[in-house]
């Protein structure tokens, strides 16, 4: 309900990826579409885009170590676990994956490279 004075190119993106369940928004009626993208999200996203991609991820993924995620849903922290696995999504050196942080659009441009390498789209 928060999307109609957007642009309609931006709107059908946003229902693609809603009807792709990639993105659950914000609330059942809500994307929150200026505010900022958490880590956290940005793992989920990339998570559930490469899934409906048909992308093998591992299942169950290794612990990654982060000391900073256990609060965190069992979907995120399954993402956060796989993607960090697969190389997609890395934390810090210190062992932290700051899920809060926001997705820096350098980061996000790592993350969806480093998908598309893991899918064969892009060389690694």
């Amino acid at each position: 309900t928060d999307v109609g004075t957007l642009d309609a190119a931006t709107q059908k993106a946003i229902n693609q990826l809603a009807q792709l369940g990639i993105s659950k928004g914000t609330s059942a009626t809500t994307f929150s579409p200026l505010d900022n993208v958490t880590r956290e999200q940005m793992a989920l996203f990339i998570s559930r885009l490469v899934t409906a991609a048909s992308v093998a991820l591992p299942d169950p993924p290794a612990d990654q170590g982060f000391t900073d995620i256990s609060g965190l849903t069992a979907e995120s922290q399954k993402a956060i676990n796989q993607l960090t696995q697969m190389g997609i999504a890395l934390g810090l050196p210190s062992g932290l994956y700051v899920p809060a942080g926001p997705t820096l659009r350098w980061q996000m441009a790592l993350f969806l490279t480093r998908a598309l390498a893991a899918d064969g789209v892009l060389p690694g």
